[in-house]
């Protein structure tokens, strides 16, 4: 599971209204209104699953805003896997990788690792994101 994804469970339960929930429900159950058969069980678990994948990409989105945000801040730095070291899948379908800045965890009170964590034998294009 991706950090983004899951970060996004753990906070659903914070997101949750009721109110909105059930409008979002009414939008969703009416855009399927033609895949629906009629059977209750069945229409219910489609709707619920349909509005558990809305939810879901409304969630990520938000968090990727967030980080996006921390980004722009200077607190955490971004590249993409990869980039600065070869990889399995270079030049496509790559995961971001977001870095804490050393300072920032000494402001939050976490210890800065002072070491790279990819071993040296692994930089094959140089260390572009050295600290």
């Amino acid at each position: 599971m991706l950090l983004r994804d899951w970060l996004c469970t753990q906070l659903l339960p914070m997101s949750e209204q009721s109110v909105r929930r059930a409008g979002l429900r009414a939008r969703v159950t009416i855009s399927l209104q033609h895949q629906l058969t009629g059977d209750p069980d069945a229409d219910t678990a489609r709707v619920d699953h349909a509005v558990e994948e809305q939810v879901l990409a409304v969630g990520r989105a938000n968090v990727s805003r967030a980080i996006s945000d921390l980004v722009r801040a200077g607190l955490v730095t971004r590249h993409y896997a990869g980039y600065a070291t070869n990889h399995e899948n270079r030049g496509g379908g790559r995961h971001a990788v977001y870095v804490v800045r050393p300072v920032v965890l000494r402001a939050l009170g976490k210890i800065a690792a002072t070491q790279s964590v990819i071993p040296s034998s692994a930089r094959c294009q140089g260390e572009l994101f050295a600290a």
